[in-house]
């Protein structure tokens, strides 16, 4: 309990010293950023792009990294003001960005694991479409029941992973091309 009436009276004081400077119906107040807090957030932005752009699922990840950028300019702006400081300043931008990047990585974690529970819904649906064929079909029947979803491209990419874990054999006779399942379950 003397947790919560540490942070209650930290709260009283910050709401108290922010009420003192300007009516709170009214115009909001900035509380900007010190030159090495500004240019830390900067360098984040910039990070985490990159880090966004290395991933598989980049376009997901890029829109989120934005949205996290600002998220860390308003968590550092009311840690600052919890502080009762008229500047964000660069302990501030370290710890929002210390919590940020945490999540950034949970996220990344995440965009992956959907992203891998797709791939292997597709393997499955892949397997069964094979095995209502008796274990074989031509690459045209099976590509059919993916064309809504997945382009030509990824089709094979699906097609060369599941041979390559020794899933299907893939081959090539004449102008003719057939997928057969390694076992019929």
């Amino acid at each position: 309990t003397r947790l919560i009436d540490e942070l209650r009276d930290v709260r009283k004081a910050a709401r108290e010293l922010w009420e003192s400077w300007a009516d709170p119906t009214g115009q909001t107040i900035s509380v900007p950023c010190t030159d090495e807090a500004w240019e830390r957030w900067n360098r984040f932005i910039t990070d985490a792009l990159d880090a966004a752009q290395a991933q598989s699922k980049a376009a997901v990840l890029e829109a989120a990294a934005s949205r996290l950028n600002n998220s860390v300019l308003k968590a550092s702006t009311l840690l600052a003001m919890s502080d009762c400081c008229d500047e964000v300043e660069l302990r501030h931008m370290l710890t929002a960005i210390n919590y940020c990047g945490q999540w950034f990585e949970h996220l990344v974690e995440m965009t992956n694991r959907i992203s891998e529970s797709e791939w292997k819904r597709q393997q499955d649906k892949l397997t069964h479409f094979l095995q209502t064929k008796g274990g074989e079909a031509s690459w045209e029947m099976a590509y059919r029941q993916f064309n809504s979803e997945m382009r030509h491209r990824q089709f094979l990419e699906l097609v060369q992973s599941m041979e390559e874990a020794g899933h299907l054999i893939f081959q090539k006779e004449k102008k003719k091309r057939i997928l057969t399942l390694t076992e019929v379950y």
